[in-house]
């Protein structure tokens, strides 16, 4: 994608947020994008109130946020310092200009001024961020459980195959069903699949 380019120098500005100033703004973006509802944007009062924001404005109104906060992450036995970018926003009329890179880059390098070791940053948009140098973690989270350490005393019947024509039938049934409160018992479920199976 490439960047827009940004509106002459008397149109624009990054700079600190400015509680009063910004945080109507800042609310409208948050809605805008569809990360709060109306009954939920007040919980951004709070939010704002802490750590450091900085803001891109556009013609006098804030169209892009980045906030962070700083931290601490424990490796092995040691706490090192953090800096958490925890919200990035940018308004619909400001992508494209690369407000939410430059400022996010202007973060980071405020946090290791202040003695962050190291950034965290909780994504949706994974090859975005890669340009500023975060990578992913595991996407899968693998456990293992020793069936020799499990004690249960119920022994469970063995399943019932149905026919093709009797999992359709069912599956009909249950998704004609108007509250799954009708089949939310073993009892109920067995009911409606023995008589799916017997049509």
């Amino acid at each position: 994608m490439t960047s827009r380019r940004a509106p002459s120098s008397g149109g624009q500005e990054t700079c600190l947020f400015d509680y009063k100033r910004d945080l109507a703004a800042v609310k409208r973006i948050w809605r805008e994008v569809g990360w709060v509802e109306d009954e939920t944007v007040d919980a951004l009062d709070d939010f704002f109130a802490c750590g450091v924001t900085l803001i891109a404005r556009l013609n006098g109104a804030a169209e892009c946020s980045v906030h962070t906060v700083p931290g601490s992450m424990r490796v092995q036995q040691t706490d090192l310092p953090l800096c958490a970018v925890t919200a990035v926003t940018t308004s619909r009329v400001a992508r494209g200009y690369g407000f939410a890179k430059k400022l996010t880059a202007q973060q980071l390098r405020a946090g290791a001024e202040n003695g962050a070791a190291l950034a965290a940053l909780g994504m949706f948009d994974q090859g975005y961020y890669d340009q500023l140098g975060f990578g992913t973690g595991a996407y899968d989270h693998e456990f293992a459980i020793d069936a020799a350490n499990l004690n249960v005393d119920h022994r469970v019947p063995a399943p019932i195959r149905l026919t093709r024509e009797a999992s359709v039938a069912s599956f009909k049934e249950l998704s004609s069903v108007a509250s799954f409160k009708e089949i939310s018992s073993v009892a109920n479920f067995k009911e409606i699949a023995s008589r799916a199976s017997n049509d």
